[in-house]
């Protein structure tokens, strides 16, 4: 059987029918050694978008299910910020004839290789170019743009903090608002001491801000400030919503979808909004404490000073909902650490040793807590560059911290997600391994290594 028959009956089993008068066409096109070879590449690619394939009726496309994939980049790098075991793998629309309806668009999952092989027919890019390309990634991106057609999507993480984390009705609505968009839900925190829940998703830039938009109408509805308490400082019922940028996606992007969303917020609810951190507007804007403090309660007096009038919408706070925080950001990872005391001053001493703002370790916020319904205090944080501050070297410090006043950590709490390779670094530190390497992990081995074929 030659190439073109593997194909044909490869599609069969998929459920499409590749057409005759490509197969006849392909005969034509392609004689020699060269095309041979080209042809037996097209088909194995066909076969990986195949067998990852997810066909969808009436020509409208549905969620796109998001894969986690193999590597952990670097976090310093702009373009690759994760926030979980792997990377999303984009995903990107082409056009097959169907067994029972003309057209219809299919999703197919592109791996981390260089997939570059794609035949140009009426059947993609609605152009009659019946030819093999053979190239590397790049030039296919540049071949999906010329035909029209859906490029390899930039992710985006976002993760709102609201200030409600009791009520499992308002928190079920949120999560409903952002599945309802398309966007793809990752986690949902809550935190009854704290009052407030936080959320991760990722998408695409429209997906995410859909997903931001749908969670502020369910979230300002159903939240008034007025009638709110809880251990965490806040300004809104949507406190603050970060965009991180992970695959495909550069921190510009972010700032731009952070810029755009706040602006639209603001017109749409009445709201201020603040931009902070790599939005910020200015550098006095760039940290979210010096936002928030003050918190909800003195918000009024606070956005009539000149130095603090809103990035968006009205220089008074919304009557329920306060004002919200939104930006462009680094992967962090929220932290705590619960002590054996209900004295509230030796957390506070431990934070102000442990951040960043009074001589502690660089890239750390911490703020002292009582959660009251346990009888103990936390050192709450936010880790904002765990490669260079290794949360191993954080939780030791609070430990020592707090021998000096007596008083025992209890345990320690990760709030969302966190990528595998700070939990990886702590592992290998606390259990003193020599060369220990990411590779040594069953799971990422098996992930890393390729199927046999």
């Amino acid at each position: 059987m030659d190439a073109l028959d593997s194909l044909e009956t490869y599609a069969k089993r998929g459920g499409m029918v590749v057409v005759a008068r490509f197969r006849d066409r392909f005969r034509e096109q392609l004689t020699g050694r060269r095309g041979l070879a080209l042809l037996e590449e097209f088909v194995a690619g066909v076969q990986h978008f195949l067998r990852a394939a997810l066909p969808l009726s009436h020509g409208r496309a549905r969620a796109i299910d998001i894969g986690a994939g193999t590597r952990v980049r670097s976090i310093e790098e702009e373009d690759a910020r994760p926030e979980m075991d792997g990377f999303f793998v984009p995903a990107v629309e082409v056009l097959v004839e169907a067994v029972n309806q003309e057209r219809f668009d299919l999703c197919v999952t592109l791996g981390d290789v260089g997939v570059g092989h794609r035949f140009e027919a009426s059947w993609i890019g609605h152009q009659k170019v019946p030819r093999i390309i053979s190239a590397g990634r790049e030039q296919y991106k540049r071949d999906l743009q010329r035909y029209g057609r859906t490029l390899p999507m930039a992710l985006i993480e976002c993760i709102p903090n609201i200030s409600e984390g009791r009520r499992s009705d308002v928190l079920d609505a949120c999560a409903s608002a952002i599945r309802s968009t398309g966007a793809r839900l990752l986690d949902v925190k809550p935190d009854t001491a704290h009052n407030r829940t936080v959320f991760t998703f990722a998408g695409e830039a429209d997906v995410v801000r859909a997903g931001v938009l749908a969670l502020f109408d369910s979230a300002v509805r159903a939240i008034d400030l007025r009638q709110h308490s809880g251990e965490h400082p806040r300004i809104g019922a949507v406190d603050v919503v970060p965009f991180v940028p992970i695959d495909g996606a550069t921190m510009s992007d972010c700032v731009e979808l952070a810029r755009q969303v706040a602006q639209e917020l603001s017109a749409r609810h009445n709201l201020p909004v603040f931009l902070y951190e790599e939005a910020a507007s200015s550098p006095a804007r760039r940290n979210l404490e010096d936002i928030r403090r003050g918190e909800f309660e003195g918000l009024a007096a606070k956005l009539q000073q000149a130095d603090w009038r809103p990035d968006f919408g009205p220089a008074a706070p919304h009557p329920s909902a306060g004002a919200s925080v939104i930006g462009a950001r680094m992967p962090l990872i929220a932290y705590n650490i619960n002590l054996a005391t209900n004295r509230l001053d030796v957390a506070r001493r431990i934070a102000a040793a442990v951040r960043q703002s009074s001589g502690g370790l660089r890239f750390v916020k911490a703020m002292g807590v009582e959660l009251q319904d346990r009888g103990i205090v936390q050192v709450s944080m936010n880790l904002t560059n765990f490669e260079k501050t290794p949360m191993f070297r954080v939780f030791e410090l609070v430990k020592r911290e707090a021998e000096r006043y007596g008083v025992n950590v209890l345990e320690s709490e990760i709030v969302g997600l966190v990528p595998a390779a700070a939990l990886t670094s702590s592992a290998a530190w606390f259990l003193q391994l020599d060369a220990f390497t990411e590779d040594q992990i069953l799971e990422t081995k098996l992930r890393k290594t390729p199927a046999a074929q």
